[in-house]
This record gives structure tokens, C-alpha cells and sequence, in this order.
């Protein structure tokens, strides 16, 4: 037999191979694409956001302070919970994708995330004493809200 047989069987094996990260169970080469966050870096260093354009964090600022006053107004009826907040940021994001979950600290408040433009988010919480919302770039690990442990 021939060695050239076996040269394209082999490289078609070798590419299948490092694509798919050679059997890991986590691929984290196309892991982004599918809405699956990318983890943390093992490293433990806390992931940072993507830089914005000048015109993407002049938006996100105001709509940021926005956001902030609006929730202010829930917080003090009580409304921290995410199916509070959900439909209050779904209307003043009208397009833009909004992501809204519950607290881990166990106040009954809500973290979210806003995707307001190709560079720019708002992410916060609300809880019964504060409210945050902060305009920031987008996160390659987490899209719109950053992990826990980077606030």
C-alpha cells in the first residue's frame, strides 16, 4: 500500500480532531457562538469586558441612568424580584435583549443584563436597599452580565 491513501483519511482525522478539542467535554472553540457562556479563566482572574466605541458608551450611559431611576421606583414598592423587573427593563430596552435573574444572595433581588448595542451593556441589581446599573462593554464569558465574583 501506498503512503498517499493514507495522507488524506489522516488529515481529514487530525483537523475533526482540533476542532472538536480532541474529546474535551467542554469545547470552548465554538462555545460563544451557541449562547453557551465561555467559563472563567482558570486562572482566577476575573474576566473583563470588551471596550466599547465612544458612540456605543455615550448611549449606554444615558440609558443606564434610565434604567437606574426606573428600578429606583420599584425598589422602593418592593419589586426586586425578576418577574418585577423583567417587564419593567423589557420596556425601556423595547429591542435590545435583556436578561434578568435572580439574586444568589439570598435578599429576593434581581441581577440583569442588557445588550444595548454591538459594544455596549448595562448590567446591575436591584435588591431591597440598592440599586446598581452600569453601562460596560460586553463580556466574551457571560455576554451582557459579569460573573459574581468581578462586581
Amino acid at each position: 500500500m501506498s503512503l498517499r491513501k493514507f495522507r488524506l483519511p489522516t488529515a481529514a482525522a487530525v483537523t475533526a480532531l482540533v476542532l472538536t478539542g480532541c474529546g474535551k467535554i467542554q469545547d470552548d472553540l465554538f462555545s460563544n457562538l451557541n449562547g453557551t457562556p465561555r467559563h472563567a479563566s482558570s486562572s482566577g482572574e476575573a474576566p473583563r469586558p470588551g471596550p466599547m466605541s465612544p458612540s456605543d458608551e455615550k448611549v449606554a450611559t444615558f440609558k443606564a441612568g434610565e434604567v437606574k431611576a426606573e428600578l429606583e421606583k420599584l425598589r422602593q414598592q418592593g419589586k426586586t424580584r425578576p418577574d418585577d423587573v423583567r417587564p419593567a427593563l423589557q420596556l425601556l430596552a423595547t429591542q435590545e435583549y435583556v436578561d434578568v435573574h435572580a439574586l444568589n444572595r439570598g435578599t429576593g433581588g434581581s441581577t440583569f443584563g442588557i445588550w444595548l448595542t454591538k459594544t455596549a451593556c448595562i448590567a446591575g441589581d436591584i435588591d431591597a436597599n440598592t440599586v446598581t446599573a452600569e453601562a460596560h462593554g460586553y463580556y466574551p464569558q457571560t455576554g451582557c452580565v459579569s460573573l459574581p465574583h468581578s462586581r
